[in-house]
């Protein structure tokens, strides 16, 4: 019984203590964060993610990650791992030499330091994202869009399951020409891009005159594409649209407007997903 009541005390005021913590200021907090953060002579690093890499091509100002208490320049980490328990959501930081440090989620961070240690969490350049499995093939889109939409902070949105490796010395090398090559390739694969998107709208508006200048009475069948798709109700007609043999896949009303009237309705039965629904499919006529 004494030892019991020993180690019920001893307990008690370890948590006393533990809650008598004092409190950093926000001075306190601040030194304490930049005690920790390094700013090297060249800050230039790779971040790799599951889906995406991204390049700080800055020498000037490091990309830096926080646990909340303290700020590491990403080139002072191997490796930032997201976990996920009963308990709540954690990362841990994989330092270069050796340590690990785990905090909780909601402390993670993402910014960018200068070599005065000013940080904030916007950049406006210096960095270049591209998606892994796009680098080695042509551009799908204009590469510096993905900086506009996700933002300068290098994966500041680590999910409960993710893990981000830091690339430096040869690794940041090759991921940097391999970039570099693929941001050098999109004007060409832009001009395609244009070229071919201003050919199928030249298509499909010489298909828009054919229909308005076909002769009258030229008929037209047209397979219907929405299930109980019943041009003849007009709460649907305007978002009908249907598989034509001559004119390929047009909306209704835009015949409607070139001058092309119904004059058949065939029905077909679908089953779809254990459900029966019917299929309308027309003629029309033009007048």
């Amino acid at each position: 019984m004494k030892n019991h009541m020993y180690w019920l005390a001893a307990i008690l005021m370890l948590t006393g203590c533990a809650s008598n913590a004092p409190k950093l200021t926000p001075e306190q907090l601040k030194e304490k964060r930049l005690s920790t953060l390094n700013i090297y002579e060249d800050n230039r690093v790779a971040v790799r993610a599951r889906y995406s890499i991204f390049i700080n091509e800055s020498k000037d100002e490091a990309a830096v990650y926080s646990t909340g208490e303290e700020y590491f320049n990403a080139l002072d980490l191997a490796s930032i791992t997201g976990t996920r328990d009963r308990y709540g959501e954690y990362v841990t930081f994989a330092l270069k030499d050796g340590r690990k440090k785990t905090f909780k989620r909601a402390g993670f961070s993402a910014l960018w330091c200068n070599r005065d240690k000013i940080c904030r969490s916007e950049r406006n350049g210096g960095m270049k994202i591209a998606d892994l499995n796009e680098i080695h093939g042509a551009p799908k889109r204009d590469p510096s869009f993905d900086i506009k939409t996700r933002g300068a902070a290098p994966l500041g949105n680590l999910g409960a399951e993710d893990r981000i490796q830091i690339l430096s010395g040869k690794d940041y090398n090759y991921y940097t020409e391999k970039i570099d090559d693929y941001y050098a390739r999109w004007p060409d694969v832009e001009k395609k891009i244009i070229a071919e998107l201003k050919a199928r709208e030249q298509a499909i508006a010489n298909i828009k005159e054919r229909m308005r200048n076909a002769p009258k009475g030229t008929k037209e069948f047209c397979g219907g594409r929405q299930l109980d798709g019943n041009p003849g109700d007009a709460r649907k007609a305007g978002i009908l649209s249907f598989d034509c043999t001559k004119y390929g896949q047009q909306r209704y009303m835009d015949m409607v407007d070139a001058g092309w009237v119904i004059i058949n309705v065939n029905t077909r039965p679908i089953i779809q997903f254990g459900q029966q629904a019917i299929m309308y499919d027309v003629t029309m006529e033009k007048q």
